[in-house]
Formats: C-alpha cells, structure tokens, sequence
C-alpha cells in the first residue's frame, strides 16, 4: 500500500523502504502475520477463524454451548482418523533402526496400513490413504508424521481443525481407563520425544513431505530410534485417546485467539534481531543505520531503528482487535497491484529481431569510417586506465610487531638489485636491515643485531615508526568539529555513537564491535528520477581513479596493503553504498582517507566513461560493463516485474526509476556530464555517513579525517543541499493488474 504522506517511522513503510531493516517493525509484524506458516491460510481465512473463536467463547460460557463444543471435536476426531483418512510416513536409517525395532509393523497395529509397504524404502506422493510410505534418510532420528485427509469434514466442523490440533498437545490422555492430567501428559511427551508439532497442511521444510495441501493436518513427532515404539504410542494416544474438556478448551481457544495479535510472531522476531547482531553485527547495525541516513530527522529516531526490539515489546500488550484493524486497513480494504510477468515467444522474437535490426542501423549510420573512429576512441580510452600508478605511490608495508601491525616506508633503490645498509630507527642494541625490492607489493627484509654488549630483552627492542597508527587523548582543538549527537546500544547489546561535524557537515557513526575485523560503510542517500542509471554509472566510476590517487585499481592495490579484503559497493533504489574491511585498525585508518578521496573526489575521465558505461566497439556494436551489466538483467522476469510494480505505485517518484540504467537511455541519453553533475548534487560532505563498525578509538577517526575536512574546505563554497527523498508519495488512485512480457530464462529455454 502507498502512503499518502513520505514514510517515517511511525508508519507502515513503503515496499522499498521495507527493505531497510528497523525503519518500521509494524511493516514486518505485519509481513509475518500474513504468512504466518502455523495456520497455513490465507488472510480471509484467518479473519473468519479469529470471528469463529471468539464465538466459541461464548458458547463455552453455557452449559449446554459447552457439551455442543465437546461433542463437536470428536466427531471432527472420529471422521479425519477413519483408517481411509489416514496416511502414514516414516523417515529413518533403516539400517540401524531394524537393529533396533525387528518388526517396524507392530507398533502401527491400529493405524498401520499393509505390511508389504514397508519393503518400497522410498517416498510416494499418497494419492491413496491407506498406504504407509517409508523414506531411507541418514539421521540419528526418527521421523514420525501422520497425516489427515480432512476432505470429508463436514463445512460446520472444519473451523474446528486449529484447536483440534492445538488440543492435541494440550489436553489429558485417557490411559488404561486412567485419565491423565494434561500436565503430566506435557512432561512426559517432552521426555520422551525430542520435537513434536501439529499444523494445516504438510511442512514443506522436510525432504520427505509432498507440498502444503490445505485439505490435510499433519502430527509429528522426532524420536530416538530406540524410542520408536514410544513415538508411535504416543501418535495413537494423542489421536484417539485425548479427552476435551471445557476447561482445556477455554484456554487453548483464548491462547488462539490472543495468538492472532501475534505473541508469538514478536517473540519470534525479538530473537532474530539479536540473532543477526550476534551472528553479523557489522552488517546488522550498517543497515539500520543506512535507513537513519535516509529517513532519520531527530537523535530520537537513531535511538528508535537501533533499538528495534523496544518496539516490539511496546506491541506485546496489542489485543487482537488493533492487529485484525491494521490487516483490514492495509491488506483487505488497501488498493493493490498485480503484475504478471508471463514470457511470450512472440514478443521475445519481436525484441530481438528488433535489436538484430538497430544494430544494423548503427552500422550503417557509422560506415566503415566511423566504426573504426569507434574502434581507436576505445582503444585510445582504454589505454588512459591501464595507466599504472608509480611505485612511490605504494610507499608502506605492513609488519606485523609483537603487539600490533605498524606500516614502515618502503626504499626504492635506483637498482633493484642493488642492496644497501640503511638504518630505520631501531632503539636498543645496535642494529642494521638489509632490504631488497621485489616487487611493488613485498620486500625482503634481513636484519643484523649486536647483542655481545647485553643480552637481547624484548622490552627493549622496539620499532620507532613514524608513520604507526598511534591512540592519543582527545584533544578539543581536534575534537571541536565533530560533535557527539547521540549514544545508544543497538537492541541494548553494541553500543553505538553518532557525531556530525560543524564544519563540513560529514557523518560518522562509531558501532564497538568487539573483535579484530573493522568494516567500514559509506552510504550516501541518492535518488533518481529517470532511467539513465546516473547512480550505477557513478558507482563504477568512483573505483577508476580520485584527484590524489588518479590511477585505476589503484585503491584495491592500497587495500591489499592495508590487509583488507579489497573494496566494494552497491546501489540500491534509494541508496549508494560503498564498503571495505580490514584486519585491525591500523589498515583501515590509512585506506579510509584513501577511499573517501574516491567518493568526493574522483576523476570522473571521459575514458573511464567510455570503458566502463557504454561504447560502440570497431565492429558497431554496443558495450561497456554496465551497459552489459544492464544487458543480462533488463528484460528477465524479475527485472521487469519489480519495474513495473514500482512504477505502478509510485509513479512520480524516485522509487519508479531504474537506478541501474535501461539500455536504451544508457547507449542515447546517459553522458559523463549527467555523471558529474550528479556526483556534485549528491555525493557531498552533507550526505555522506561514514559508518564504522569495530573497534577503532573515534580519537584517531578524527585525526585521519582532519585533512579531509581542510580539503573540502579548500575547494570552497557549495551550493546549498536539497536532501533526496522528501517529496510526498502520491496515493495509489485504483487497484491494478498489470501484464509483463519478460525474456525466457535459460532454465526454461533449455
């Protein structure tokens, strides 16, 4: 559904928007309570269901509503476990479960279908059900599922399934005339089974099930293979022997009907959220904090995305009345759009004869004279990237020391084979290194050390290394341009702080995850209003080169050095967004200046436009790498479908564009002056967040960043910003159903 006003997060967000985790956990709560798997139903469905229960409230409230309701479950009971209903499967290392349990039959005595069954070892879909189906699986377990062909249930009684199958599990088992409390029966079944569930349908999870099938409900059970005989015992006395009573029933109904507000679903994502921080903090807090830098206005709304399970605990007190109102308001009653992307052989031949024929026409537009103009602008632009950088421009190396990895100059002698006696600054006893270059990215080192005056103490022997990355106090004269907005921890585990410089506006957040790996994420909020993929053809071009470092590649040459894991980047609908990692600070505090003099800075060449966006090559025909990027996606059905569906509910708005380029505006409309007046609207000090994730003292970001800020103060006034993504989203007028006619994949084409 499409707003009517922008999306903040104190509203249900826009798909797009969606993406970002913690903008809105209504939206996921939502999500999930619509495809909630427990139910297996559709969303009418469920509203029915939730009416149907709390009308079984009050029946159960009289004494003659109650024996109604009782009478009603097992007659539910007495039709779905009929011998003609039920179908058995068994998954299991045959091998050693026959060890085990001589005749597998014999505890299926009243529900087992005919012995010879057993002799197939493989699993059939059960059109037939009185047959029991088997499946050889490598586990140290046992599988036990029964299913239930609900077909010849009478309309009244079929609402009557979710708590005959909640009841299951929940009420007390008549045993040798004994009736068992339900208590007893709970521990017990948790004693001697390792999981047991009961749901519509059959799990699709399993290797061994045949699909959803909303006509059936399934019971199973995960035993130890010794414990077999147990398993089955239990299936039979859950079936046939559990006893209804009205008090079980109450509560199980009210527990149903307090379900449908979504306890559990909250509880459910509360557990993830800490899961994702435990499992990938780094990647985990960047996301929320990419969301902050585009929809974010107050410190109060960086608290609120990094803290997504407050809010979700705030939703825990919710009746069912306020969930049943949200899904009615945005799934029932909401305007929608359906988009069909159905492959068509005729339209696929149309666009390729098409494509086929344009080139032909730019052929002969071109001539002979102007493919090979085409040729020698390519070969030409193409020799301007393979430039190499200077060997003095990778000037350090890493060595790592007892207690940390410093970065020493590297000397150039005239002669590489030429090897020389230099001192380097070594404190101690006397001590001399022997260097010899072999190549830009290695030296061999040998040291000699006079230890005849005293014996070697480790103590003593230390590197005094200039350029090493050194913590100091923070000084306010340092300081005084970034300022601390706010703290908070992320979802009260990671803490996370939030500075903004006075003086030229930049962003950066700190995140201390613990550990020896730091991550650092440059995001910048980039919105786009045609189709000419300004925001992809940038991002390629960022890596070919900046002012200070005009050389392509060179930046992954310096990772390298930094011991990072190289660089990368990408973009998203409303979103830019490029990324480094590296092993300790020390690396990625001498590459961050590096990488965002690449993101301010960069080159922007006609060549690098011309080898990396779109060219005509000798022979008149198209490329480049985005061009082919675009070339194998453009038409899948994927692709377009997500097109159209943007384009149908946001229709004057950034989201409607494709921010990866359409070939079309790519080989005619997209030129390197669009490049680079997008890059001066967007990529600027304002709207760029440097999100850091590790642990790095924000003494020393500052410090890396002072020269920075001196050099975009050095470039002058700039205009003012206009912040992307303000604009109102218009409300979806009326419902549509829209047709695509997407290219074949290979798959189906094969």
């Amino acid at each position: 559904k499409a707003p009517s006003t922008h999306p903040n997060p104190t509203t249900v967000p826009t798909v797009p928007q969606a993406k970002r985790k913690g903008n809105s956990v209504v939206h996921d709560l939502l999500k999930a309570l619509f495809y909630k798997r427990d139910s297996n139903v559709q969303l009418s469905s469920m509203l029915r269901q939730h009416k149907f229960l709390t009308g079984l409230l009050e029946r159960l409230d009289t004494p003659e509503g109650s024996v109604a309701v009782v009478e009603d479950l097992n007659r539910v009971r007495n039709i779905i476990t009929r011998a003609e209903n039920v179908a058995i499967h068994v998954a299991a290392d045959w091998a050693r479960l026959a060890e085990i349990v001589p005749d597998l039959n014999a505890p299926w005595a009243e529900i087992a279908r005919p012995d010879d069954v057993l002799e197939s070892r493989k699993l059939t879909v059960v059109p037939d059900w009185s047959l029991m189906d088997t499946y050889d699986m490598h586990t140290n377990f046992v599988y036990l599922i029964v299913t239930l062909n609900t077909e010849t249930l009478e309309s009244n009684l079929r609402p009557y399934l979710l708590l005959f199958l909640d009841l299951l599990m929940e009420s007390p088992v008549r045993r040798d005339g004994v009736l068992i409390p339900y208590e007893q029966v709970v521990a017990a079944l948790e004693s001697d089974v390792i999981s047991s569930s009961a749901a519509l349908g059959l799990e699709t999870k399993s290797r061994f099930s045949c699909g959803p099938f909303s006509h059936t409900v399934s019971m199973s059970l995960q035993v130890e293979p010794q414990k077999y005989t147990t398993g089955v015992k239990w299936i039979k006395e859950l079936l046939h022997d559990t006893e209804f009573t009205v008090e079980r029933i109450r509560v199980c109904v009210a527990k149903m009907v307090n379900d449908v507000a979504m306890r559990n679903i909250i509880e459910k994502n509360i557990v993830e959220s800490w899961s994702c921080l435990e499992d990938n903090p780094h990647e985990a807090i960047a996301f929320l904090v990419i969301g902050d830098v585009l929809y974010g206005s107050s410190p109060d709304d960086f608290e609120l995305r990094l803290n997504t399970n407050t809010e979700y605990e705030s939703f825990k007190d919710k009746d069912e009345t306020f969930w049943i109102n949200l899904l009615k308001k945005y799934f029932v009653d909401a305007k929608y759009v359906v988009v069909r992307a159905v492959p068509s052989i005729e339209e696929q031949h149309r666009m390729s004869k098409e494509e086929i024929e344009r080139i032909e026409r730019q052929r002969a537009d071109l001539g002979v004279e102007g493919m090979q103009t085409k040729g020698d602008e390519l070969c030409e632009a193409m020799a301007q990237n393979e430039i190499t950088p200077p060997t003095e421009m990778l000037t350090k190396v890493p060595i790592p020391g007892t207690d940390a990895i410093k970065y020493h100059p590297i000397l150039y002698p005239s002669d590489e084979e030429d090897c020389g006696l230099v001192f380097i600054g070594w404190r101690g006893p006397k001590c001399t290194v022997e260097h010899t270059t072999l190549t830009a990215c290695s030296v061999l080192m040998r040291y000699l050390s006079d230890t005849s005056v005293s014996p070697l103490q480790r103590d003593l022997l230390e590197i005094d290394d200039p350029y090493a990355s050194k913590s100091f106090g923070k000084s306010n004269q340092e300081m005084a341009s970034f300022n601390l907005v706010c703290s908070t921890k992320a979802n009260g585990k990671i803490p996370v702080h939030k500075y903004r410089s006075t003086a030229t506006g930049l962003t950066l957040i700190v995140a201390e995850v613990e550990g020896p790996v730091v991550n650092g994420y440059f995001a910048l909020a980039t919105e786009a209003h045609d189709d000419d993929g300004l925001p992809h053809t940038l991002e390629h071009l960022i890596f070919l080169g900046s002012e200070l470092y005009p050389y392509k590649g060179v930046l992954d040459l310096l990772a390298n050095r930094c011991l990072a894991s190289g660089t990368n980047a990408w973009t998203d609908t409303d979103h830019t967004c490029y990324t480094m990692t590296t092993a300790g600070s020390d690396g990625f505090l001498e590459l961050l200046p590096i990488f965002l003099d690449h993101i301010l800075y960069p080159t922007l060449s006609d060549a690098g436009f011309i080898t990396e966006v779109h060219h005509v090559s000798g022979e008149g025909e198209d490329g480049g790498v985005v061009y082919c990027e675009m070339q194998g996606r453009e038409n899948s059905g994927e692709s377009k479908g997500q097109l159209q569906m943007l384009r149908s509910i946001y229709p004057n708005c950034g989201y409607s564009a494709e921010t990866g380029g359409i070939m079309h505006n790519l080989r005619t409309s997209t030129t390197n002056k669009k490049v680079r007046d997008y890059h001066a609207a967007f990529y600027r000090p304002e709207n760029l967040a440097i999100i850091v994730t590790g642990q790095v003292a924000i003494e020393d970001l500052v410090r890396v960043l002072k020269p920075l800020e001196e050099r975009i103060f050095s470039k002058g006034d700039r205009p003012p910003f206009e912040r992307p993504w303000q604009t109102p989203v218009e409300p979806l007028p009326q419902s549509q159903d829209v047709k695509v006619s997407p290219f074949f994949s290979k798959q189906l084409v094969g």
